[in-house]
């Protein structure tokens, strides 16, 4: 790694966007093709490849914090993303290729950050994210359509 990719890694740790937006990616998948990459896992490849498309982008992406997760817990779905912020949906999508999908990732971040719940609709999402989806998780505080309140439960209440 050189050491672009270390001091950003290095201030990327202290830093977050000001949207709040976090990217996160698993760096313990494995894609198969660790023997032709010296024992690198896929998603470390990925993670790197996310890094070059980030500093090729030249200021066009929204504020955000890219992270690397020692384990997703998707290992039968590599790579791995997730896509999350304060009061908007999680996204999480599996299934990436760590050397075609970088750039489909990062245009995914200003279709999430115009929309304000972070909603982003199947078909505007580019092609590899539309069938790799593992989870849209609403949150805690959405009230609309998607979410029904089924019961809130206290055992302190009386």
């Amino acid at each position: 790694m050189d050491a672009d990719h270390t001091q950003s890694r290095a201030a990327g740790a202290t830093q977050r966007g000001a949207t709040g937006i976090v990217l996160s990616v698993c760096t313990r998948c494995r894609d198969g093709r660790e023997p032709a990459h010296a024992g690198r896992r896929g998603g470390a490849r990925f993670a790197d490849r996310l890094i070059d498309a980030i500093h090729q982008s030249h200021g066009a992406l929204p504020a955000f914090h890219l992270r690397g997760v020692a384990c997703m817990s998707q290992c039968k779905r590599p790579c791995v993303v997730a896509l999350t912020a304060p009061r908007r949906y999680t996204f999480v999508f599996g299934d990436l290729d760590p050397l075609d999908h970088a750039a489909a990732v990062l245009d995914l971040l200003p279709l999430y950050a115009a929309d304000p719940q972070g909603r982003m609709p199947r078909p505007d999402r580019p092609a590899p994210l539309q069938a790799g989806i593992l989870g849209r998780i609403p949150p805690p505080d959405v009230t609309d359509d998607t979410v029904e309140s089924l019961l809130t439960f206290n055992p302190t209440a009386a």
